[in-house]
């Protein structure tokens, strides 16, 4: 299978998912990122904003909001932005 034909797989799947099927495991991925994060020394957390077929991110923002990092939401532009020292990147990924 190719690249192209596991994202698709993976958005079939998705599709069929119940509303609270997605909400489930969308906490579940939350939480892991929170877990996984308070193992790095940074200061700004480099974000976006989900779509709706994405995992919300938003309680992943709250939560560094609670332990004093920076969350900068990246805009759905193409413009180019800069990236602040002591970052780390949340980059949206599907079946990769």
């Amino acid at each position: 299978m190719n690249k192209s034909e596991i994202r698709l797989l993976i958005q079939e799947k998705i599709s069929q998912m119940s509303e609270n099927a997605k909400k489930q495991e969308s906490i579940a991925v939350c939480n892991e990122t929170i877990t996984l994060l308070d193992q790095y020394d940074f200061e700004t957390l480099v974000s976006y904003t989900a779509f709706p077929d994405e995992i919300d991110t938003s309680s992943i923002h709250t939560g560094c909001e609670a332990h004093q990092k920076k969350v900068f939401l990246i805009p759905q532009t193409n413009e180019a932005i800069k990236i602040p020292e002591k970052s780390i990147i949340l980059v949206p990924g599907r079946a990769f």
